[in-house]
């Protein structure tokens, strides 16, 4: 009599759970593994995002891990949206800036408003830097750290004199132009 014992080797399921916007990749890259099995895993983030940790170990950052199989195994890969910076380069006494929402670090894609006050005795008349208009109410994306410059220019006046009766004498100006900007002497 033969007796014949027939083995199989156990497979194990990889599960992968994503947290925030990003995938993972597996080498090798199979529906199921055997005991003992090394597995690479590679997060990769979407634009905007960056990874921050597998499973709930903030300490293990690396986006690329290795891991042994020796059960079903669950691991969880979590990204995070990258924060960007605005500056606003304003010279508050020419002007007012209004920024909704109030604050100078934004997600990536984030929409911010801008809407910009000129002061009594200066017009607005640009921005400039990462972003450009002549508007002075505009909204846009934060899609990278971003640098903006508020450009204004002094209100001017013309004045133009006259003697009643005429030829009667002279009004004699200290500017040869006529022109003055607000609260000029």
């Amino acid at each position: 009599m033969v007796i014949t014992g027939i083995f199989a080797q156990n497979f194990y399921d990889l599960t992968i759970d994503i947290v925030g916007e990003g995938t993972v990749t597996k080498g090798p890259n199979k529906p199921q593994y055997i005991y003992n099995e090394e597995v690479t895993l590679y997060a990769n983030p979407t634009s905007g995002y960056k990874f921050s940790h597998w499973n709930n170990d903030t300490n293990d950052t690396e986006p690329t891990k290795s891991i042994i199989i020796t059960d079903n195994t669950t691991i969880t890969a979590t990204f995070v949206p990258i924060t960007l910076n605005l500056t606003i380069n304003n010279d508050a006494s020419k002007g007012t800036v209004i920024i909704d929402p109030n604050k100078t670090e934004f997600s990536y894609g984030e929409t911010v408003n801008i809407e910009i006050i000129p002061n009594e005795g200066y017009i607005f008349q640009n921005v400039y830097g990462d972003y450009n208009t002549n508007q002075s109410n505009f909204s846009f994306n934060i899609v990278k750290n971003m640098q903006i410059t508020i450009r204004y220019s002094e209100k001017q006046y013309t004045i133009t004199t006259r003697v009643n009766p005429l030829n009667s004498g002279t009004i004699k100006l200290n500017k040869s132009n006529n022109i003055y900007s607000y609260n000029e002497l």
